[in-house]
């Protein structure tokens, strides 16, 4: 029988499988498991198991980004991630010229709509952008809460809660269209 960690490891691995060759992948990889595991110990068979699973990991993922639409769907949110650190900027730019006071309330303030439009749009042009353009955020947002500035507490869990998010709202719409 094989572990419950293995199998979910190999769950994983078998959503990177092409369909009509999971079949015959994961059974020959069960097959395989199951004739080592009447000769070998469980954990050298769980330690195979998982070598077998990250040999296979790299080319699985290659494929699984060359035949679908992953890089199209990268470079869309990359090109909204850009669009979304310009607009940050411009607002920035105009809030210290314009207001004495509150900076990073105001530019949260202006930013969280400006990501949600922009993600909007990003979706509307390539599928899954925005959840892409999501996490791009919240990559980028964490180092920043912890950097050691002086902004209240509350501002940096809104930043990291609003900013990845606000870039969710245009898949509602579109996905309600498309199905």
């Amino acid at each position: 029988m094989i572990h419950p960690a293995l199998r979910i490891a190999t769950r994983m691995l078998s959503w990177l499988v092409p369909p009509d060759h999971r079949q015959a992948l994961l059974g020959d990889l069960a097959e395989e498991y199951a004739q080592r595991a009447r000769h070998h110990s469980s954990s050298a068979v769980g330690w195979w198991y998982l070598r077998q699973l990250g040999a296979s990991l790299p080319s699985l993922l290659w494929f699984a980004l060359t035949q679908t639409a992953w890089l199209s769907t990268l470079g869309m949110a990359l090109l909204a991630f850009l669009a979304a650190n310009e607009t940050q900027f411009l607002i920035r730019q105009r809030i210290a010229s314009s207001f004495a006071g509150a900076h990073a309330e105001l530019n949260l303030m202006f930013f969280v709509p400006a990501v949600a439009l922009i993600g909007y749009f990003s979706e509307g042009l390539r599928r899954r952008s925005a959840i892409v353009l999501g996490v791009m955020m919240l990559v980028s947002i964490i180092p920043m809460i912890f950097d050691g500035s002086n902004s209240p507490v509350w501002l940096r869990i809104a930043w990291l809660l609003l900013g990845p998010v606000a870039a969710l709202p245009g898949i509602l719409p579109l996905r309600a269209t498309r199905s």
